[in-house]
């Protein structure tokens, strides 16, 4: 008796049926996962920025500032980027350190930080000009248009970020 052991065609269709099917459960969350790394190491990125620049401050003596690459557009202006510069800002020309946002995500301030491009800190570390003191409406949304979470960063009058989870319009 001459019995051959191996898949059948029937059996190796099934289980490439329930693969796909498992694969297809599975790619939603995984691009949700991937979005929000994203978001993370965008909010990191503006953290160590910002601390960057709060250090960078004290140790030098004099004004440092955290600038938006391109604040062209009200809805989005740290979404191209921002950088670290010695002095008021204005341009990325000559920074310290360039930060690249992705692509995907937005960027947007809010409150009295909308349409703000630049945060100096002067030569103590502690933020120029302030802000209204309300954690609610001065801060900057991240958000990525695949999910409804996204992050926030507060940013305080002494120059410390704060990030928390934020949900998106």
């Amino acid at each position: 008796m001459n019995t051959r052991r191996g898949l059948t065609l029937i059996e190796l269709l099934v289980t490439l049926a329930i693969a796909g099917v498992l694969l297809g459960m599975a790619a939603p969350s995984f691009t949700e996962f991937i979005a929000q790394r994203s978001l993370t190491t965008a909010a990191n990125d503006f953290v160590l920025a910002a601390t960057l620049a709060r250090s960078e401050s004290v140790r030098r003596g004099q004004s440092v500032s955290l600038q938006a690459a391109d604040a062209g557009d009200s809805d989005n202006e740290w979404g191209q980027g921002w950088c670290v510069v010695v002095g008021n800002g204005g341009t990325c020309a000559g920074a310290l350190r360039r930060f690249t946002a992705l692509e995907q995500n937005v960027f947007d301030a809010g409150g009295n930080l909308n349409n703000v491009a630049t945060l100096t800190f002067n030569s103590r570390g502690m933020l120029i000009g302030g802000l209204g003191g309300n954690p609610n409406a001065d801060r900057l949304t991240l958000c990525n248009a695949e999910i409804a979470r996204g992050r926030q960063a507060m940013v305080s009058a002494i120059g410390r970020v704060d990030i928390g989870d934020f949900e998106c319009p």
